[in-house]
């Protein structure tokens, strides 16, 4: 027996969330000195979060390994849902569709007969029209309030702050003290708000048996999380929100939105599905965790002999951003919807996505 459970991940300072722009990936073998924190956590992140809380909840022989693409065998922790943000008064908030610029207008697709050109191989006999694009200003950063549809800027969540120093001996163990400025980037939310995931869990787990307070991301900065086992939207039910406030960004061609950062296994294939899209990418390379760790700050850059030391995969992963619109040609929303169906990666809280007029 399994039993669903709200958790809420508060940051209680500055935190930093790395990526691949760090301190030793500067080009033609220049150490980097200017790093950004990323304003959210991997989906693997929160996995390892989890799995860390049930070794210190007294569950340290039940939580399985790390995902390495296929694994999804976490132990007590059987899936989660992907990160939504949370506020005090119990509103949720997911990324908003891509297709709004900064002024909050809506970017439309208009496909018109006026006009043939060749793509994938073959030839289409329309133009594509975005209306109210300029790219002057390109594309907003929202989220959006999945009960009232409010639109809420990145910037009233999320704010900055930059640490300067010039002595960062561990990255810059190849350079002199007088050449050791660096420039690292944090992140804070503003009170109020917090990341939360809904979380499947063995029934043995008793959440109160959980701790309050873990260190998580990089630099190991403190957060505060609560658990609650009732009251609470399960994520089927978010979803049938989030449907209904993403209606109008879904314009009247078949489409789909994603509600999470997806992979994709063959993006060359996808293509040849689509008539448009407006999208990004996102790299994924996770911390790998094996299940024999118990001390959850000895890092190394590389696998260790015996499992007793946590290390970050080799390759990077580039999936397709969360908010990303994919316009679909007609007749072939069954096939897309094939290809992001990864019950992997699903799982983990990616690959999920709303489709529309298919």
């Amino acid at each position: 027996m399994n039993k669903n459970i709200s958790i809420q991940i508060e940051p209680l300072d500055y935190y930093f969330f790395g990526g691949e722009e760090t301190f030793n990936s500067g080009a033609k073998e220049i150490t980097n000195y200017h790093v950004k924190s990323n304003r959210t956590p991997q989906q693997t992140g929160l996995i390892g979060l989890l799995r860390h809380a049930l070794f210190e909840g007294g569950h340290p022989h039940n939580i399985g390994n790390s995902f390495d693409g296929t694994n999804t065998d976490f132990g007590y922790l059987k899936k989660i849902s992907p990160l939504f943000i949370s506020d005090s008064n119990g509103n949720i908030l997911l990324p908003a569709p891509a297709n709004i610029t900064p002024q909050k207008g809506i970017i439309s697709i208009a496909f018109k007969n006026e006009g043939a050109f060749f793509k994938n191989g073959e030839w289409e006999n329309y133009t594509v029209a975005a209306n109210n694009y300029d790219a002057k200003y390109g594309l907003g950063d929202w989220w959006i309030n999945i009960s009232t549809s409010e639109l809420v800027e990145s910037k009233n969540i999320f704010t900055t702050k930059d640490h300067i120093g010039i002595n960062k001996q561990k990255q810059l163990d190849n350079r002199s003290a007088e050449g050791g400025f660096y420039k690292q980037e944090f992140i804070s939310m503003t009170k109020g708000y917090s990341f939360s995931v809904i979380a499947e869990l063995d029934e043995s787990v008793i959440p109160d048996d959980l701790p309050r307070q873990l260190p998580f991301g990089g630099e190991k900065r403190t957060f505060a999380v609560k658990y609650k086992q009732t009251d609470f939207p399960d994520w089927q039910s978010i979803q049938t929100k989030t449907r209904q406030a993403f209606l109008p960004y879904a314009g009247n061609n078949p489409c789909i939105i994603l509600l999470s950062d997806t992979y994709i296994s063959n993006l060359d294939e996808l293509n040849s599905y689509l008539s448009f899209a407006i999208m990004d990418e996102s790299p994924f390379r996770n911390i790998i965790t094996p299940g024999s760790v118990r001390n959850f700050g000895n890092f190394s850059r590389n696998p260790v002999e015996g499992g007793n030391k946590m290390y970050k995969t080799r390759n990077v992963t580039y999936l397709l951003k969360r908010g990303s619109v994919l316009f679909l040609k007609r007749g072939k929303a069954d096939d897309v919807s094939t290809m992001l169906d990864n019950q992997s990666f699903q799982n983990i809280g990616y690959n999920h996505f709303l489709t529309y007029n298919n």
